[in-house]
């Protein structure tokens, strides 16, 4: 029987139950102190609550969810608890929101009148109101009867704790997008920056318009995720068997995750000057060859495509790999541009390898991809270089 115990226990023996083990402090609180915490977060005052730390999602809840919170905590309904961490070894204590943004967003915003009830189940009365406009009695209730309740885990001893906390209460009740997952993971210096850097790339309304960005598609990370598309097929190339793009992506998120920190600023330069002559590079190719969405199906049959098939992911690598043998070649350099053959040559090579037609077998797999990038370097060098 000891044996049966011993070999069962053994394989754990490495487990350091101690370092993952959650010690929480519950605290409750009203409205109103909950709106100066999140106030003293913003600010970086000791004991505010940060709602945005820099692995949390955009915020995307809808009024009418947002009413809803508010709605529960009128009618004393409980709301789910609140989970926020905090490093006491520091000098200036901030408490991190882990799980809860959405519903502290909603009381932060309704308090400071941000929007008006909508939605509302049961105290349709007040359907249209904000906060200031709320009778004096529940206006009161909200900001000094309502309780929320928030738990802290201390990660003084294990930072990572914070970290693991927020994706197994993502991933199991509300899935992070795998761009959202890939920010947590590979969290870096180069990560928290490039986030900064996606928002004045689109800013750009040639680039804008490229990348078909909308407010959607920024909430969720999709465009960071395209532009890492980018950044990790054009230094890694093309790997023989590897098919899964969110891997190349993954891969080269790790890279700078593990990058000396002497070595960041270069790659922050190196990574700007590559997307910024890669998307002016895709900017000509659609003004010589008047392909609005040099990104999809029209560059092959210059017909306007609709809804979610103006951006491909598929497109995207060719183009890359072209703009990457271009450079190698010398061919973008001074008068040796020329756009209209160029966009003649990767169409004449992708419509070779029957791109949009290859059965079955996603158009994003090595195969596919290889074949594609072979055709168009022929019809590339019968262009530019015979």
């Amino acid at each position: 029987m000891e044996t049966c115990q011993k070999e069962l226990l053994d394989p754990l023996e490495g487990i350091d139950f101690e370092k993952w083990r959650c010690q929480t402090q519950s605290d409750i609180l009203t409205a109103h102190n909950l709106v100066q915490r999140i106030k003293d977060g913003y600010n970086k005052v000791h004991s505010g609550i940060v709602l945005d730390p820099e692995y949390q999602r955009e915020y995307k809840f809808s009024v009418k969810k947002e009413s809803s919170i508010i709605e529960s905590l009128l009618l004393d309904i409980p709301i789910p608890v609140i989970y926020l961490s905090k490093n006491t070894s520091k000098d200036i204590v901030l408490f991190n929101v882990i799980d809860g943004m959405h519903r502290l967003n909603s009381i932060y915003r309704f308090m400071n009148n941000e929007y008006a009830l909508k939605a509302l189940k049961i105290l349709t009365p007040l359907e249209g109101r904000r906060f200031m406009d709320l009778p004096p009695k529940l206006r009161n209730k909200l900001e000094f009867s309502s309780q929320i309740r928030l738990d802290s885990i201390d990660i003084d001893t294990n930072p990572e704790l914070e970290y693991e906390v927020f994706l197994r209460f993502n991933q199991e009740t509300n899935p992070l997008t795998k761009q959202e997952l890939n920010e947590v993971l590979f969290r870096s210096d180069f990560s928290f920056w490039f986030k900064e850097y996606v928002q004045d790339l689109i800013k750009n309304e040639s680039w804008y318009q490229l990348l078909n960005v909308n407010e959607k598609r920024i909430r969720d990370k999709y465009i960071n995720y395209i532009l890492y598309v980018m950044l990790a097929y054009n230094e890694i190339g093309l790997i023989k068997g590897k098919n899964d793009t969110p891997r190349y992506v993954a891969s080269f998120m790790k890279t700078m995750q593990q990058l000396p920190q002497e070595s960041l600023e270069k790659k922050k330069e190196d990574v700007k000057q590559f997307l910024h002559g890669f998307l002016s590079f895709c900017d000509q190719l659609s003004k010589k060859s008047g392909v609005t969405y040099i990104f999809s199906r029209q560059l092959i049959d210059r017909k306007p495509p609709r809804g979610v098939n103006k951006f491909l992911i598929s497109y995207v690598i060719p183009i890359v790999m072209s703009y990457r043998w271009l450079k190698k070649m010398g061919l973008l350099d001074g008068q040796k541009q020329d756009f209209l053959k160029i966009y003649e040559a990767i169409r004449e090579g992708m419509d070779k390898a029957h791109f949009y037609n290859v059965g079955r077998e996603s158009t994003t797999s090595y195969t596919v991809q290889k074949m594609c990038c072979d055709k168009i370097k022929v019809e590339l060098e019968g262009a530019l270089l015979r």
